[in-house]
């Protein structure tokens, strides 16, 4: 099962998609049909009722600007590592300041991908940090020079950490 928190201005709608091709939108079983038109044309069916999208734009912070029968709307999706990472308090952002990567949870390191010195490019992945299970590539807040490292492989770090800082 994969999950999926969708927002529009004024909802938010968790997602279900389920192994066997099953939806669920808020805890309710739909009869969804999704038909590609082209690369940014789309027709949406739920449950008999047609929504014609047009994907305008998609922001680099993953929110999609689209035209839904006409009316522009802005939808915001989350999925289950988003919204992990809003649960502990993150808001969704892997860094607070600029020139820190810090940890968005408690967890183990796993793999340490810079060392001092290295230039980086804002996304660029850094580190990988393993909590509940799950690996999270921890990337470059900005462009920069790894000025020093904090943790090493293996090791366990509590949340809001420094592991990186930048310069």
């Amino acid at each position: 099962m994969k999950k999926f928190a969708v927002s529009s201005a004024d909802r938010t709608s968790e997602i279900q998609l389920f192994s066997n091709g099953r939806i669920t939108i808020d805890g309710k079983e739909k009869e969804v049909e999704w038909i590609a038109l082209s690369s940014t044309r789309r027709v949406l069916r739920v449950n008999g009722r047609s929504f014609d999208i047009d994907v305008l734009s998609v922001s680099r912070g993953g929110n999609v600007h689209v035209l839904v029968n006409g009316f522009p709307l802005e939808i915001s999706v989350k999925d289950e590592r988003s919204l992990l990472l809003h649960q502990f308090g993150f808001g969704g952002s892997l860094h607070q300041q600029a020139g820190e990567v810090k940890a968005p949870m408690p967890g183990l390191i796993t793999k340490v991908l810079v060392k001092p010195g290295d230039v980086v490019q804002t996304g660029q992945g850094v580190i990988v940090l393993e909590a509940m299970k799950m690996e999270n590539e921890l990337t470059a807040p900005a462009d920069g020079t790894v000025k020093a490292v904090h943790v090493r492989e293996r090791e366990a770090v509590d949340k809001n950490a420094i592991l990186i800082e930048l310069e």
